[in-house]
């Protein structure tokens, strides 16, 4: 019997388009190219999402790389990204449903501090009865470690969990370890397949 529900934080809560959140900070579509290689595809930014380098550390590395005109563009993205990562609505839906109808959300995500504290913010929050974040565990999905950290700290048995995300090496992961879990495509199917999935096994919304 599936008892609680746990979502991953991009892809699923959050739009995740870099391009989109980009162009907050420049209208220059070669700049915008320029940052997401050296930005969103730096090692720099998976030591974020895993927390062993700080924003301060990561802004004077990548700045580095950048000409003088994007470096202050840098800098501002790595500390305020966060802030134009949009909820998706359907999905939040979702979530204040799952809750009424009694089940435990949590989150498990891999993602920087500042989004985890960003989300701590928003209306959402109340939702949710705790958060596994790479960041602050210092393991990233789909390394079987966090899934461990998960069903420890929130202590919830892994039987008893169902895994939205949107990474199939992500499920797959959880699934090797007891969890059921949905590879979440919403710009393919929205939450037509999720909800399929809900009535499978028998998750009432």
């Amino acid at each position: 019997m599936i008892k609680n529900i746990i979502f991953d934080f991009g892809g699923v809560l959050l739009t995740w388009n870099p391009k989109i959140i980009l162009r907050n900070f420049t209208n220059n579509e070669k700049d915008i190219e320029l940052l997401i290689n050296n930005i969103y595809k730096s090692k720099e930014w998976q030591d974020l999402d895993n927390g062993t380098i700080t924003r301060k550390e990561a802004t004077n590395i990548l700045q580095e790389k950048l000409p003088e005109k994007l470096k202050n563009t840098c800098k501002n993205i790595i500390y305020h990204f966060q802030e134009y990562q949009i909820l998706n609505d359907d999905i939040c839906e979702i979530v204040m449903k799952l809750k009424e109808n009694g089940y435990n959300i949590y989150a498990l995500s891999n993602t920087h501090v500042s989004v985890y504290e960003d989300m701590k913010k928003r209306y959402i929050d109340k939702y949710f009865d705790g958060y596994i974040i790479s960041a602050l565990e210092h393991f990233m999905k789909p390394n079987k470690e966090i899934y461990i950290k998960l069903f420890e700290k929130c202590k919830i048995n892994p039987e008893e969990c169902f895994f939205i995300d949107d990474r199939k090496e992500n499920i797959v992961a959880g699934q090797k370890l007891g969890m059921k879990g949905h590879v979440l495509n919403r710009e393919k199917y929205g939450t037509k397949k999720l909800l399929e999935d809900f009535k499978k096994y028998k998750i009432k919304i």
